[in-house]
């Protein structure tokens, strides 16, 4: 009986050790199956993250080869108007070249030849182009239109000249330029921008030539401005070249006969006083 009884106790002591070890098993197991899912859970998070980020990056991808495609239209209707305004301006050009600015009479070329001998300094002549150039920084004082003394008797030995003989027969277009340098607050309070300083040294010099009996019907006067250098322009202003009134003989277009000079230096009538809106006319 004892026997049995210790043989019992024995089998319940093998089975309470098994029962533990499988109780530790279990315990272990359900501690890395929640370690797992922890971490199936962050990789889960982290795939859902890198998920968002490749969207986004791929939408920006997207809109950059969008924008890329909308640059190569652009720049091929860019190309398409480059070639456009180069063949217009070929165009231009050819039609240019067909007027005949520079066929001045003999007799009148060689007038304004001596007169730019006369005034090296101060006037260039371009007999290609039946153009006088008369430099703007001895022309006129610094940001005005009033001619300097210098500037009155060289133009007045140019009016002389258009109001006589052959040159008599000729229109006259008076351009004014300037360069791009800013002006002076006085300046601009009297001129209002370059355009407008241009076309008032422009209409200063028809009236310094009108004096002479140029008679005003056979003058055009404009002002380009800094629009037309033919050097660049440059913000500190050493460009001369670029401050100047060109004066063009062309052959009348009306036909009309030319009226003939006033004797003796009569002078034209008084012009109204210069304003911003005399730039063209």
């Amino acid at each position: 009986m004892n026997t049995k009884v210790r043989v019992a106790g024995l089998l319940l002591l093998v089975v309470g050790s098994a029962l533990g070890g499988c109780n530790a098993r279990y315990n272990e197991l359900m501690e890395t199956n929640r370690a797992l899912t922890d971490r199936n859970s962050a990789l889960g998070a982290e795939i859902e993250t890198l998920t968002a980020s490749m969207s986004q990056l791929q939408a920006a991808i997207d809109t950059r080869d969008r924008t890329i495609a909308e640059m190569r239209g652009l720049t091929g209707d860019m190309r398409s108007e480059n070639q456009r305004l180069q063949d217009e301006l070929e165009r231009l050009g050819g039609r240019l070249s067909d007027i005949k600015f520079g066929q001045l009479d003999a007799a009148t070329d060689q007038a304004l030849r001596d007169l730019a001998a006369q005034y090296p300094d101060l006037i260039i002549y371009d007999p290609d182009r039946g153009m006088v150039r008369f430099t703007s920084d001895l022309t006129f004082a610094s940001g005005s239109a009033d001619v300097t003394e210098q500037g009155r008797q060289s133009l007045a030995a140019f009016g002389r000249i258009l109001g006589s003989g052959t040159a008599a027969s000729y229109d006259i277009r008076i351009v004014g330029h300037t360069d791009s340098q800013r002006m002076s607050p006085n300046t601009a309070q009297k001129h209002g921008s370059n355009w407008g300083l241009s076309a008032h040294r422009a209409i200063s010099v028809m009236q310094e030539i009108t004096k002479m009996g140029v008679g005003p019907e056979r003058v055009e006067i404009a002002g380009r401005g800094e629009h037309m250098p033919t050097v660049a322009n440059s913000s500190g202003g050493n460009t001369p070249q670029n401050r100047r009134v060109e004066i063009y003989l062309v052959r009348s277009a009306s036909g009309r006969p030319v009226a003939p000079a006033p004797s003796g230096n009569q002078p034209a009538p008084p012009l109204p006083a210069r304003t911003d809106d005399d730039m063209v006319k």
